[in-house]
C-alpha cells in the first residue's frame, strides 16, 4: 500500500511536470515545430499543384520557378527549425531557439511569396485569382500551428500581407500608366480584396479564440485529473490508515479477550483453591457449633465463622463482578415466596442491627406471595442494601418497606451520614466507596452496590437512590416479579435443619480428606451409611458394587474427573438396564458454565463449596424425596450406622 501511494504521488508529479512543460515557452516552441513538420506533406502537395497550374497556364519555366521558390522556403524552414530545436535541447535557451524558428518561418513565407509572385506577374489578369487563392491557402496554413508561436505567425502573415500589397500596388501603378483613372474599377478591386482579408482575419481570430479555449479546457481537464489522482491517493492513504486501525482494533480486542479469558481462568482457579480449604473451615465450624462449648470457645467459633463468611462473601462478589463484566451472568427463574425470603433476610440482619443498638423495622404485607424470579439474587441484593445501612448507621434506625405488585418495590432507608451529591454519581461503580475515612472505619471492597445494581438490571429492574449529606439515605429496588402459577397453599418449604436418611447409603467421591471428614460428620446425625472413595475410577467401581442411594461427586479429582466418572456411570447404567442413581456435584468452581457442564454430564444437582449444611440437606431431600427427621432417632442411628472408606 505504501508503494502504491508513492507511485500515485510520482504519477501526479509527472503530470504536473508534463503540463508545465507543455504550456511553457519551450514547450509551445517544440509543439509549433512539430506541427509545421507534420503539415509539410500537405503544403508540398499544394505547392506542386500550384507549380503544375503555372506550367499549364503560363509555361514550363513558370512552374519550375514557382516550385523552386516554395521548395527552397520549405527546406530553409525545416533546417532552421532543427537548428533551433537542437539549441534548445543543448542549452535550454528558449529565446535563442525562438529566433532560429522565427527565421525559418520568415524563409518559408518569403519562398511562398516568391512562388505566388511568379503566378501573379507571369500570367494575365485572369490568373490573379489563382495567385490570390494560393495566398489565402498559405495564410490559412500559417494559422494551423501559428498560435503556438505568435512571433512566427506575425512574421509569416506580415510577409504575405506585404506581398499582397506589393502585387496590388504594382498592378495598380501599371494600370494607371496605360489607362485613364477608372475610380470605380479601382474601388471594386480594393473593396473586394479588403472583404476577403477582413473575412479571413475574422475567421483567424475566431480560430485563435477557439484554440485558446481548447487549450484552457485541456489545462482544466488535466488539472482536474491531477486533483482526482490526488484525491484517489488521499483515499488510498486513508484506506490504509483505516485498515491499520481496524487491524489495531482487532489486535486490541484479541488481547482484551485473551486478558479476559486469563482473568476468568485465574478467578476460577483461585475460587477452587480458596473454596476447597474454606469448605473445611466453615464445615468444621458448623459441626463444632453443635458440640458443648465454653463461652470463650463460643466467641472464638463465632470469630471463625464470621471471618470465613466475610472471605466467602468477598470471593462471591469478585466472581459475580467477573460474570457480569464478561456477560456470563444468568438469572435462574423459579417460584418462591417473597414473604419467606424477606423473613429470612430480616433474621440475618436483625442481630447486626441489635448489636449496634439500632432500631430495625420491616414493613411487609401478610403473605405468602408466591412469585417467579431469581430468589438467590433478590436475597443477595436485599442483604447487601440492609447490611450497608446497618454498617454505615451509628445511631437511629434502619427500615425495610416492601410494596407488592407486578413490579415490587423494596425500600431500604436509614438515618446514617448520607451521601454527598458528588459521591452519588459514582457509588454504583466497582470498588468505589464514599469517603476514605469511612471506608477505612467500616471496611468493604466497594463491590456490593455495583453488583446489586447490575443484578437488578439483569432481572429487568432498576436501583434508585435518594440521599443528602447528614440526612440519611434511601435505596429503592424496583424489580418485576410475576405471580407464580398454581395453588400456592399447596407449596410447603422443606425443613433443612435436619433430615432422615435412615437406611440410605451415601457414596462420597472426594480426594480432599478434610472435606470428606467434614461431610461424614455432617451426615452422621442423619442415620446414613457413609462410603468414601478418593477418585473417579473408584467411584465407578463402588457405585456398581454397593448400589448407593445417592452419590456426592467432587468434580475436580486426580485422574478421572467427577464429570467424566458421571458420564461413564450413566453409560453403564443405560447399558446394563440399571436404575439411575442421583449424583450431586461438589465443586469449588462456582461459575454458571461449571454448573451446566455438571448437569450435561448427567448429574442431578450442583453444590458449590464451601458447603452449608442446610444447602446439603435441602439438595439431598430434593433428589431422594427424604423428609425432615422428626423422630429424634437420627443421631442414635448414626452412631450405629457402619461408615466405610473404599480404597481406590
Amino acid at each position: 500500500m505504501e508503494r502504491t501511494k508513492v507511485d500515485a504521488d510520482s504519477g501526479i508529479a509527472a503530470r504536473r511536470r508534463k503540463l508545465a512543460e507543455k504550456y511553457s515557452h519551450a514547450g509551445k516552441l517544440r509543439r509549433y515545430c512539430r506541427g509545421r513538420r507534420a503539415l509539410l506533406p500537405l503544403r508540398l502537395g499544394y505547392e506542386v499543384l500550384g507549380a503544375a497550374l503555372a506550367a499549364w497556364f503560363i509555361g514550363w519555366w513558370a512552374g519550375v520557378a514557382a516550385f523552386a521558390a516554395t521548395f527552397v522556403g520549405e527546406m530553409s524552414e525545416q533546417i532552421l527549425d532543427r537548428v533551433g530545436m537542437r539549441r534548445l535541447a543543448a542549452t535550454e535557451d528558449a529565446e535563442g531557439a525562438a529566433r532560429w524558428v522565427m527565421a525559418g518561418s520568415a524563409a518559408w513565407a518569403v519562398g511562398m511569396a516568391a512562388g505566388v509572385s511568379v503566378i501573379w506577374f507571369g500570367g494575365s489578369e485572369e490568373l490573379w485569382i489563382l495567385g490570390l487563392a494560393f495566398l489565402i491557402a498559405a495564410t490559412i496554413n500559417t494559422h494551423l500551428a501559428g498560435s503556438l508561436h505568435l512571433p512566427s505567425l506575425v512574421v509569416m502573415q506580415g510577409i504575405i500581407a506585404a506581398t499582397v500589397a506589393v502585387m496590388l500596388g504594382v498592378e495598380a501603378w501599371e494600370y494607371l500608366e496605360g489607362h485613364e483613372l477608372d475610380l470605380m474599377r479601382l474601388e471594386i478591386f480594393w473593396i473586394s480584396s479588403s472583404i476577403i482579408w477582413v473575412t479571413l482575419f475574422g475567421l483567424f481570430a475566431r480560430l485563435h479564440h477557439q484554440n485558446n479555449a481548447r487549450h484552457a479546457a485541456e489545462r482544466s481537464l488535466i488539472q482536474t485529473g491531477i486533483r482526482l489522482e490526488q484525491t484517489n491517493a488521499e483515499l488510498m492513504e486513508n484506506r490504509e490508515k483505516i485498515l491499520k486501525r481496524e487491524a489495531e482494533a482487532r489486535r486490541l480486542a484479541e488481547e482484551a479477550q485473551a486478558a479476559n479469558t486469563a482473568k476468568s481462568e485465574f478467578l476460577a482457579m483461585m475460587s477452587h483453591e480458596i473454596r476447597t480449604p474454606m469448605n473445611g473451615v466453615i464445615g468444621a465450624a458448623e459441626i463444632l457449633r453443635e458440640t458443648p462449648l465454653t463461652r470463650d470457645q463460643q466467641e472464638l467459633l463465632e470469630t471463625i465463622e464470621r471471618s470465613g463468611n466475610v472471605l466467602l462473601d468477598l470471593i462471591n462478589d469478585i466472581l459475580d463482578l467477573s460474570r457480569i463484566e464478561s456477560g456470563r451472568l444468568e438469572i435462574a427463574v423459579r417460584e418462591f415466596d417473597v414473604a419467606s425470603l424477606v423473613a429470612d433476610v430480616v433474621t440475618i440482619i436483625h442481630p447486626l442491627a441489635e448489636a449496634k443498638s439500632l432500631e430495625f423495622t420491616a414493613e411487609v404485607p401478610d403473605g405468602p406471595f408466591w412469585v417467579r424470579g431469581d430468589e438467590a439474587r433478590l436475597r443477595q441484593i436485599l442483604i447487601n442494601l440492609l447490611g450497608n445501612a446497618v454498617k454505615f448507621t451509628d445511631k437511629g434506625r434502619v427500615a425495610l418497606t416492601v410494596t407488592p405488585g407486578e413490579t415490587w418495590r423494596f425500600v431500604v432507608s436509614d438515618t446514617g451520614p448520607g451521601i454527598s451529591a458528588e459521591d452519588l454519581g459514582r457509588i454504583f461503580e466497582p470498588f468505589e466507596q464514599v469517603g476514605s475515612g469511612m471506608a477505612r472505619r467500616h471496611g468493604g471492597t466497594g463491590l456490593g452496590l455495583a453488583i446489586s445494581r447490575r443484578l437488578a438490571e439483569a432481572m429487568g429492574g432498576r436501583m434508585e437512590v435518594q440521599s443528602a449529606e447528614g440526612r440519611g439515605s434511601e435505596f429503592c429496588l424496583v424489580v418485576p416479579l410475576p405471580k407464580a402459577r398454581g395453588d400456592a397453599a399447596e407449596r410447603r418449604a422443606t425443613s433443612t435443619d435436619s433430615i432422615s436418611l435412615e437406611g440410605r447409603t451415601v457414596l462420597v467421591a472426594e480426594d480432599n480428606k478434610t472435606n470428606a471428614a467434614i461431610l461424614g460428620r455432617i451426615l452422621r446425625p442423619t442415620g446414613a451409611r457413609f462410603v468414601h472413595v478418593t477418585d473417579g475410577e473408584a467411584a465407578i467401581e463402588t457405585r456398581f458394587a454397593i448400589d448407593p442411594d445417592v452419590i456426592l461427586m467432587d468434580v475436580s479429582m486426580p485422574g478421572l474427573s467427577g464429570t467424566e466418572a458421571t458420564r461413564r456411570i450413566r453409560e453403564a447404567e443405560a447399558a446394563e438396564g440399571r436404575g439411575r442413581v442421583p449424583i450431586v456435584a461438589l465443586t469449588a468452581n462456582a461459575f454458571e458454565e461449571d454448573r451446566r457442564a455438571c448437569l450435561e454430564a448427567g448429574m442431578d444437582a450442583f453444590l458449590a463449596k464451601p458447603l452449608k449444611k442446610a444447602d446439603l440437606f435441602r439438595t439431598l431431600a430434593e433428589v431422594l424425596g427424604a423428609g425432615p427427621d422428626t423422630s429424634g432417632q437420627g443421631a442414635q442411628a448414626a452412631r450405629e450406622a457402619p461408615n466405610a472408606t473404599a480404597e481406590p
